[in-house]
């Protein structure tokens, strides 16, 4: 769900890759929506997502029929 959940993604902070398990992690917040005055305090609004590589791949694939 790395590429499809745009309100859980926000704006990506930093990425890192991990050789051993072929898994990309994402740290993501939501100062988007603090810019537009929907920032709220009372949920989380930085999230740290993780996706195979091989998994991202095949959703290109897919989606970009290769």
């Amino acid at each position: 769900t790395l590429v499809r959940d745009n309100n859980v993604l926000g704006t990506p902070v930093d990425i890192m890759f991990e050789p051993k398990t072929k898994k990309i992690y994402t740290l993501a917040n939501k100062y988007p929506f603090l810019l537009r005055g929907k920032y709220d305090f009372s949920v989380s609004n930085f999230h740290v997502i993780s996706a195979s590589t091989d998994d991202l791949a095949a959703a290109c694939k897919t989606r970009w029929h290769y």
